[in-house]
């Protein structure tokens, strides 16, 4: 894609998501991309959310000892890890799950939406990050129209790759992904915690 397809589709994206997204995973991109890409995107998101750490003076008190325990400060590439490792326990949940609720999506489908959203997300995001630091009271507007329009624009992307055709669909799919991956985090953190608790004895 040349530059003035890719303008055009980030404005298409933020207008008709869902045909952004048709477009997008008919293009029918090699898995092997597209893997690498996630990786790639992973990396700058932790080179990004590292740099913004080490450029913004550190809070005093609790916050800052909160920020100074990120991954993102002390190890970025375990960030970009723990990025990288969310974002395909995501793909191939959302993958099943919407399966389950009927839909059609494969995983390289899902994983190309994926990609692409992260991607509008980092550029729209150091956009609200420049706004806030900049106009402050309009950033805090400027903060709720970005996670308004986030979980819009995933629910329709999910929507194009599963080729529901109906939003509450792909709304409820969004929502038990999102209460599959709590309570499978839960039940990890139960587990690890009973083997520590075991190891201990």
């Amino acid at each position: 894609m040349n530059r003035e397809v890719i303008i055009a589709l980030f404005k298409q994206t933020l207008t008709e998501p869902r045909a952004a997204g048709r477009y997008i995973i008919g293009l029918d991109l090699p898995a092997q991309f597209l893997w690498m890409a996630l990786a790639f995107l992973a990396v700058l998101m932790s080179l990004l959310v590292s740099g913004m750490f080490q450029l913004v003076p550190i809070p005093e008190g609790d916050m800052g000892d909160m920020v100074q325990m990120n991954p993102a400060y002390r190890t970025p590439l375990m960030f970009a890890l723990m990025q990288w490792g969310q974002a395909v326990i995501s793909v191939v949940v959302l993958t099943w799950i919407g399966r389950l609720f009927g839909g059609a999506a494969r995983v390289e489908d899902m994983l190309a939406v994926t990609i692409w959203l992260q991607l509008i997300a980092l550029v729209l995001g150091l956009g609200v990050g420049v706004l806030v630091v900049l106009l402050p009271p309009l950033g805090a507007f400027a903060i709720l129209a970005y996670i308004a329009w986030a979980l819009f624009i995933t629910v329709a992307m999910i929507d194009a790759a599963h080729k529901f055709e109906n939003m509450l669909k792909s709304l409820g799919v969004f929502i038990a992904s999102i209460l599959a991956l709590a309570l499978g985090s839960a039940l990890i953190a139960g587990l690890l915690g009973v083997s520590a608790s075991a190891g201990g004895l």
